[in-house]
C-alpha cells in the first residue's frame, strides 16, 4: 500500500452546501436540501415521508442619513439583517435630544436559511468535537484529506476549507478514529 496523498482543489466549504443531506424534521429519515445559492428558495425533501418544504426568508438593510432640523448634528443609521419593513422609524438626536419620526431606506433580500435547525445526517461526536459532512462528496472529500500523510496546496490565494478544519481533524494522531467514523457514517 502506497503512502496516500491529498491535493487541496482549493474549495471551499460552499463548493459542498448546494445539497445538504439531514434528518427530517417530520419523520428523522434521510432528507436533501436543495440549496441553489444566496437569495434563492431551499427546499427540503423527504423520499420516506413524502415532506416537501421550503425556506426563503426576506431580509432588509435599513439606512438612514439626515441632519437634525434642531441642531443640524448628522444621524446616520444603518441596521441590517431587519425582518419587518416599517414606514416610519422615530429618532433621537444625539447631540440635542431632539424626537422626530422618519422614513428610512430600505435594501430587500432574500436569505435561504438552509434548515438550521435540523440536524445533518452525516455528523457524530468524535471525543467531544463534533465531526460533520454536508453529503457523500464532502465526506469523501474529508476522507482523502484524514487518510492522506502528504498533504499539498494547489494555490495560496485564500483560505481553503480544509486549511480551516479543526485541529482535531488535521491532527495524525486523530486518523485512525477519524477514518472509523467515516466509515460508519458511509454506510449510514
Amino acid at each position: 500500500m502506497g503512502t496516500h496523498r491529498f491535493k487541496d482543489q482549493n474549495w471551499v466549504l460552499g463548493h459542498f452546501t448546494k445539497k445538504i443531506l439531514v434528518h427530517c424534521p417530520k419523520c428523522q429519515e434521510k432528507a436533501e436540501i436543495k440549496n441553489p445559492g444566496f437569495g434563492k428558495t431551499s427546499e427540503l425533501f423527504c423520499s420516506h415521508c413524502g415532506l416537501h418544504q421550503k425556506d426563503n426568508r426576506i431580509y432588509y438593510d435599513l439606512y438612514l442619513n439626515i441632519h437634525c432640523p434642531d441642531c443640524g448634528n448628522p444621524i446616520n443609521l444603518e441596521h441590517k439583517g431587519i425582518r419587518e419593513k416599517k414606514e416610519t422609524i422615530r429618532v433621537s438626536c444625539p447631540n440635542c435630544d431632539f424626537v422626530g419620526d422618519y422614513k428610512p431606506k430600505y435594501i430587500k433580500y432574500s436569505y435561504s436559511s438552509a434548515f438550521v435547525d435540523t440536524e445533518l445526517w452525516l455528523e457524530k461526536d468524535f471525543k467531544g468535537e463534533l465531526f460533520f459532512a454536508c453529503n457523500y462528496e464532502h465526506l469523501e472529500y474529508l476522507k482523502q484529506y484524514i487518510q492522506a500523510k502528504i498533504r499539498e496546496r494547489k494555490d495560496g490565494t485564500y483560505m481553503t476549507m480544509v486549511e480551516k478544519l479543526p485541529q482535531f481533524i488535521k491532527s495524525a494522531k486523530n486518523r485512525e478514529g477519524l477514518l472509523k467514523l467515516i466509515k460508519q457514517l458511509e454506510e449510514k
